[in-house]
């Protein structure tokens, strides 16, 4: 009976919470929907992308990307693009180090922060690693509705 009790109050401040806080404080890691933009033949492959939080402007969110080596090789850098309504509306380049092996996973958090001026439509989000002589090692990319 205890257990029926939980689920229903877990269920019932999941899907009744009117304060956007809670919300996120209960959906933590929420897997997001991403596609590969690179080769088959990349030598590294995302495998999941998660949001902390469900975005909206006004609010600090972390993206966690994780992904796999195919090879022995050393990520140096992450570009991230961004796009709105597939125009590119910005371009960063964030240092990221991480030596991988074969069958090693390799895990890359991005803070982000969408202004309340930010225009609303349809963004993607392109996060591509590469290694110190700027080879792709993986591409990956989301989109969201603002």
């Amino acid at each position: 009976m205890k257990k029926y009790l939980f689920l229903f109050i877990f269920i019932s401040l999941t899907f009744c919470a009117q304060n956007s806080n809670l919300r996120k404080f209960i959906l933590t890691a929420i897997p997001w929907e991403f596609k590969n933009c690179g080769s088959e033949n990349d030598p590294m492959v995302v495998t999941a992308i998660t949001l902390d939080a469900v975005p909206e402007k006004s609010v600090s969110d972390d993206i966690t990307i994780v992904g796999v080596s195919n090879v022995h090789d050393k990520i140096i850098q992450a570009r991230i693009d961004v796009f709105l309504q597939n125009v590119k509306i910005t371009s960063l380049n964030q240092p990221f180090v991480q030596e991988a092996d074969p069958g090693d996973q390799w895990i890359f958090k991005y803070g982000s922060f969408i202004p309340n001026i930010a225009p609303t439509g349809r963004y993607t989000i392109k996060f591509t690693f590469l290694n110190s002589s700027q080879l792709q090692l993986a591409c990956a990319s989301l989109e969201m509705d603002l």
